[in-house]
């Protein structure tokens, strides 16, 4: 038993199933990707990046279930990530905060970040494995040239 939702002119209403797309189903991912972009939109809905690439903003990446939010401030990364947890809270979506890591770039003189999620300190890194390369907080591609060679 479970519960489903149905989006009707920007409202969400739930209830309960005994049937859906069981584990390993071809449509699974679709049916996420889809439930997951809705919540990707309604949390970037008005938010102004303060980071632009090639004169395009950008303030997030997304593959699957990961999700790399983006920002120029401590601020405006606290302001998205409080908006992303409430936005995901409203579709019973939970973000594991486990999982979740902070990086900050470094090559400004920035000093740590204090970043939370539901009252939880989120952990800050200096390194970490994204999609099997290397993202360091020096921009420095050290790591990742040495996992790829030796």
């Amino acid at each position: 038993e479970g519960s489903s939702a149905v989006f009707i002119n920007n409202d969400v209403e739930f209830f309960r199933t005994n049937v859906g797309v069981r584990q390993g189903c071809i449509l699974s991912p679709v049916l996420f990707n889809t439930y997951l972009e809705h919540i990707m939109q309604e949390t970037l809905q008005d938010h102004q990046t303060s980071i632009t690439i090639g004169g395009r903003p950008l303030c997030d990446l997304r593959f699957a279930d990961d999700i790399d939010l983006m920002a120029g401030t401590e601020e405006e990364l606290q302001e998205l990530t409080s908006k992303l947890e409430t936005v995901s809270r409203k579709y019973r979506m939970e973000i594991n905060k486990e999982k979740i890591k902070i990086l900050v770039n470094r090559s400004n003189n920035h000093k740590h970040t204090n970043i939370w999620l539901n009252g939880q300190k989120l952990e800050e890194v200096e390194t970490f494995k994204y999609h099997g390369s290397y993202i360091c907080n020096d921009g420095n591609s050290g790591k990742e040239i040495k996992s790829q060679y030796l």
